[in-house]
């Protein structure tokens, strides 16, 4: 009796544990079979997306690229040209703040014909607009210095009115003082100007009273000219 018992109940534990291993394996054959490949084609899905979604967020207007027209003017209105693609709405900046607009032409060229200059530096950039109001990246820089006054010109020595009698001192030297970057010419003869803008120059005497002029020019062309009559008699 107690053999038939205890047969009976190992047989109960075999087939209990037979019947969780073949759940165990089921389910795990269900995870790795199924639940695993629909679980790794939802991230990659939710990566394609997201790639997708970064790629639209990135398609900007393509820049366009402004000319220099020069470096300084005494013009207080100037013209800016560019190119960018066809068609596209161009905004000009002037010193970061948006101004006039324009559109460039099928071939891509675009003109601002009136542009005025504030006193001093300018700086100039353009960006391209589409449909959305969607700007592009902003273009390269151009600056412009707008250039009222006449440069400066100090003429040290000689004075003017001077009179030579030694061969020794000819050639006379010519010194003064401009602003710096201007260029300095002596009887339209270039010369050399220092950092802080001092000049230092000679120039040959004839006998008899000789004429020298000095001309003072600036980045906008503007002129400044001054002239000594220096008397040599050796």
């Amino acid at each position: 009796m107690y053999s038939r018992l205890q047969h009976h109940d190992r047989t109960s534990l075999i087939q209990q544990s037979l019947f969780f291993f073949g759940i165990s394996l089921a389910i795990g054959l269900g995870f790795l079979f199924v639940l695993l490949p629909a679980f790794i084609k939802f991230l990659a899905f939710r990566n394609i997306s997201s790639k997708i979604t970064v790629q639209e967020e990135q398609v900007l207007p393509s820049h366009p690229t402004l000319s220099q027209p020069f470096e300084a003017t005494n013009s207080a209105i100037i013209k800016l040209s560019g190119s960018a693609s066809g068609k596209q709405k161009i905004i000009l900046l002037q010193n970061g703040v948006p101004g006039p607009d324009t559109v460039a032409a099928d071939g891509g060229d675009f003109t601002f014909s009136e542009v005025h200059l504030d006193l001093g530096d300018n700086t100039f950039t353009a960006v391209s607009e589409n449909d959305k109001g969607e700007r592009s990246n902003p273009s390269n820089t151009v600056r412009v210095a707008y250039v009222k006054d006449a440069p400066k010109l100090e003429i040290g020595q000689p004075t003017n009115d001077a009179t030579v009698t030694q061969q020794k001192q000819n050639p006379i030297t010519i010194k003064g003082k401009t602003e710096p970057g201007n260029r300095i010419y002596i009887n339209d003869k270039l010369q050399f100007v220092s950092s802080d803008g001092s000049f230092s120059g000679q120039f040959q005497l004839v006998n008899g009273d000789n004429t020298i002029a000095i001309k003072a020019v600036n980045a906008a062309s503007v002129e400044t000219t001054s002239e000594l009559v220096v008397h040599y008699q050796p």
